[in-house]
């Protein structure tokens, strides 16, 4: 991703390293964005100190109501992990899976549509995404 003079002269940068250095947190700010929405999403969570080599009590609630609670229908947390878990996290991570009927699933689901919009109306410029999704956020979770 190239910057324009014009640009350069708006960031106020005036050697390369400067100008490389913004583009590197352009791109951590990125992958922060990416990995927060993959979080809330479902695609995995973050393990903390060796967490995914051992098994431990999880607690989560059901995607689809209808269908038991079980890996792929769960949203499942654990002690030791940031994020949800995925279906392979919860079936290789828990001893057991306790639901929460707590609201958790109805709020996720609308946080997890607001950032995927957002995602899609401004998949590069991670300021834009994240004015977009603060609001939503915001109004979602206020309870």
């Amino acid at each position: 991703m190239a910057l324009t003079k014009e640009e350069i002269r708006e960031i106020g940068v005036t050697t390369a390293d400067e100008v490389i250095s913004r583009l590197k947190q352009e791109e951590e700010d990125r992958e922060l964005r990416d990995l927060i929405i993959g979080s809330m999403a479902g695609e995995g969570a973050i393990p903390l100190h060796g967490r995914e080599t051992r098994k431990a009590p999880c607690h989560g609630c059901r995607i689809d109501p209808s269908k038991p609670l079980e890996p792929g229908n769960v949203m499942a947390t654990t002690e030791g992990a940031i994020g949800t878990l995925s279906a392979d996290e919860v079936r290789n991570w828990c001893s057991e899976l306790t639901e929460d009927p707590d609201g958790r699933c109805t709020r996720v689901r609308a946080i997890r549509e607001a950032a995927k919009r957002c995602k899609e109306v401004y998949p590069t410029d991670t300021r834009a995404f994240f004015e977009c999704f603060a609001p939503a956020w915001a109004t979602i979770t206020k309870e």
